[in-house]
C-alpha cells in the first residue's frame, strides 16, 4: 500500500533541490555535513485503523529499508548504481530531483523491490506490541521499504506493497524533519471458510402399491397350480364308483326281500 507521508516527501524534493542550488553557487554544500549533529531516523507505524475510533496495533511485521539514492555534495539526489535500471524496467522516471506522481512512485518501488532481493538492507526492524518498527539512525537519502516477514498479529494481515520515502524530509510545513514517521496501511486477510460437509441424502424406501400384488403372493397370477392334498384320484371317478356301490347295495336288498316273500 502507498504511504501518504512518503508521497508528500517526494513532492517536496524539487523545492529542496532548487533551494540548495543557491548554496552551491556560494560554495560546496553537503547536507550530510551541514547537519552532522542531526540524526535521521525512520519509525514505521504499523496499525490497523478501520476508520473508527479504535485502532489495532500490528505486531510481528518484519520491515527492511534499502537505500536507493543518496544526497550528493551539491544537494541533489544521486541514484544508487544497483537500482539504475529500475526506472526503465517500470517505464517511469527514476529522477528523485523531479516531482513524481504517486502512481509512478508505486511502479518504481515495485521494480526496485525486485532488485533489493539481491541487496543488503541498511536497517531492519520488527513491529512490537505498540505497533512501532524503529529502523534507527540512517544516512540521508531515499529509502525503499519492504515487508520481509510476518508473525504474531501480522499473520492476519495482508503483506504491504513496497514504498519509497525520504529520510530526512525537506521542504515540509514544519521545515526539515529528521525523525521521520510513516503510517503503513494494510488490511486484514479475508477469513478462510472451510467448505461445508454435506451429509449424504437419505433415500426413502420405495412404497409398494397395494393394488399391485407382490411377486409369489397368493393373489398373484401364476402359471403354477395349487399343490394337491390327499388322494390324487379324479373326483368324477369317485362319484361313479360311489354310484355303482349304492346300486349294488340296492340290488342286494331287493334280492333279500324276494327270498323272504317266497
Amino acid at each position: 500500500m502507498s504511504v501518504t507521508t512518503a508521497t508528500r516527501a517526494l513532492t517536496g524534493t524539487l523545492a529542496m533541490a532548487l533551494a540548495l542550488a543557491l548554496c552551491t553557487a556560494l560554495g560546496v554544500f553537503s547536507p550530510q555535513s551541514a547537519y552532522a549533529d542531526e540524526e535521521a531516523t525512520l519509525t514505521l507505524v504499523t496499525k490497523y485503523d478501520p476508520n473508527g475510533p479504535k485502532s489495532k496495533n500490528i505486531d510481528g511485521m518484519a520491515l527492511s529499508a534499502y537505500k536507493v539514492a543518496s544526497i550528493g555534495d551539491n544537494g541533489a539526489y544521486v541514484l544508487e548504481s544497483a537500482y539504475a535500471g529500475a526506472g526503465k524496467k517500470a517505464g517511469v522516471s527514476d529522477d528523485f530531483n523531479a516531482t513524481m506522481k504517486a502512481k509512478d512512485t508505486e511502479k518504481l518501488a515495485a521494480a526496485m523491490a525486485e532488485i533489493a532481493k539481491g541487496e543488503t538492507a541498511k536497517a531492519t526492524a520488527t513491529s512490537g506490541s505498540d505497533g512501532l518498527a524503529k529502523l534507527g539512525k540512517l544516512d540521508y537519502g531515499v529509502y525503499l521499504v519492504v515487508q520481509t516477514g510476518q508473525k504474531g498479529t501480522a499473520e492476519g494481515y495482508k503483506v504491504i506493497e513496497p514504498f519509497l520515502i525520504n529520510v530526512p524530509q525537506f521542504g515540509t510545513p514544519d521545515g526539515t524533519v529528521f525523525k521521520v514517521e510513516a503510517s503503513i496501511k494494510t488490511e486484514p486477510e479475508p477469513e478462510k471458510k472451510e467448505p461445508e460437509k454435506k451429509e449424504p441424502e437419505k433415500k426413502e424406501p420405495e412404497k409398494k402399491n397395494p393394488e399391485t400384488p407382490a411377486k409369489n403372493s397368493p393373489s398373484s397370477t401364476s402359471t403354477s397350480s395349487t399343490p394337491k392334498t390327499g388322494d390324487s384320484m379324479d373326483p368324477g371317478a369317485m362319484v361313479g364308483i360311489t354310484a355303482i356301490g349304492l346300486a349294488a347295495m340296492l340290488l342286494a336288498l331287493l334280492a333279500a326281500r324276494r327270498r323272504r316273500s317266497e
